[in-house]
């Protein structure tokens, strides 16, 4: 969906021939769901219309390093030197990547999302925002209870010979056993209900935002109602991964 930028194209092209090669052992192990085709990850490669960074230059520093935790490491750090501002919702399937890395400001999880997975495209690795929504929250949706829409954005990265997981907010990943199809996951930490974990599922996955449909924050609010109203939360089973952080 995303086309890469001229500037760019020597180093992914030389990326998308590694990813070519492993995705025919290490790939083939992975379905297709959510939209997204895990068995072929150099698809993910390509930015989206809001994804797209106009001056690859901006990542200079970062150029080089890949691929390795440790590299993404350094994404996560470098976006988490932006300031951070509350938009109310506003910059939902609005913002760009190139505004975010002019501006150097982020706003919620989706502006978080959105960088981090632009610039790990930019740098080689494919990458898939995962949009969910809060099952505590469904929960209280389900009952009729009031209260602010609860969801969280990860993304998934492809290193090496296998997905895995990134929380580009607080820095956690799932490095092994991650497994994409599974639309259910549990993180460390009460999140906005409290607890010691907090429970997601799986509403939407795509390259940006406006990649699955969502072009604001009242499409996303429609988006979660519709998909809490649908929710069979019984059947969900939550899967135990092993969670590492960036830096720690």
């Amino acid at each position: 969906m995303r086309m890469v930028l001229a500037l760019a194209l020597g180093g992914l092209v030389a990326a998308l021939g590694a990813f070519a090669v492993l995705g025919e052992t290490g790939a083939s192990q992975y379905q297709t769901a959510f939209g997204i085709d895990y068995s072929h990850p150099e698809r993910y490669l390509a930015q989206g219309v809001q994804s797209k960074i106009s001056d690859p230059a901006q990542l200079g520093g970062l150029r080089g390093g890949g691929p390795s935790l440790t590299h993404l490491g350094e994404v996560y750090k470098l976006i988490h030197t932006y300031e951070t501002y509350s938009s109310g919702g506003a910059t939902i399937g609005k913002a760009t990547a190139s505004q975010i890395l002019s501006n150097r400001r982020l706003s919620g999880c989706h502006d978080f999302a959105l960088i981090f997975s632009a610039i790990a495209r930019e740098l080689g690795y494919p990458a898939v925002m995962v949009d969910t929504a809060d099952a505590g929250w469904v929960a209280r949706f389900q009952k009729g209870e009031s209260g602010p829409h609860v969801g969280h954005v990860f993304v998934e990265v492809f290193l090496v010979d296998r997905w895995i997981l990134v929380n580009p907010t607080d820095g956690r990943y799932v490095e092994h056993g991650y497994d994409p199809p599974n639309g259910a996951i549990r993180e460390p930490g009460g999140g906005y209900y409290g607890g010691t974990s907090t429970d997601y599922l799986v509403m939407r996955k795509g390259v940006d935002t406006q990649g699955y449909g969502i072009h604001s924050n009242a499409e996303l609010t429609a988006t979660m109602d519709a998909f809490a109203r649908a929710a069979v939360l019984a059947t969900v089973v939550f899967p135990n991964y092993s969670w590492s952080r960036f830096g720690g």
